[in-house]
């Protein structure tokens, strides 16, 4: 394989070195491409679950035996804003969630594609 690289640099290449050297290019960017989808992936799902750890703190806060009987205006208000963050952060975890789910299966494709192309090398190389 080093030998075919060192020839396939040569100003002499081939079609097919061309082709080979292509490919590997692909295969290489496919690999660091991945790698940065399965990064923001992992940054999205920890995201998601600080979100799901906050509103599950706020519905604490929000303490819904307390909100239900609230009659003053001071406690309706603070159950208010308790179940406003609750909610906003029950969005942002999905957000989260599902940004972290579209870069995994980003990540995957490419993956399966660097996979396919070096079936495609060895053939090649054969």
């Amino acid at each position: 394989m080093t030998e075919f690289l060192r020839s396939a640099k040569l100003a002499s290449r081939t079609k097919h070195d061309t082709d080979v050297v292509a490919m590997l290019d692909e295969v290489v960017s496919l690999g660091r491409s991945a790698v940065q989808d399965d990064y923001l992936a992992e940054k999205y799902r920890k995201e998601a679950k600080s979100a799901q750890w906050a509103a599950h703190w706020n519905e604490g806060m929000e303490s819904k035996a307390l909100c239900a009987s609230a009659t003053d205006g001071e406690t309706v208000r603070d159950c208010e804003e308790a179940k406003n963050r609750t909610n906003a952060q029950r969005n942002e975890a999905k957000k989260s969630a599902d940004a972290a789910q579209g870069y995994e299966d980003e990540s995957r494709k490419k993956k399966e594609r660097a996979a396919d192309l070096l079936q495609k090398l060895e053939a090649a190389l054969k």
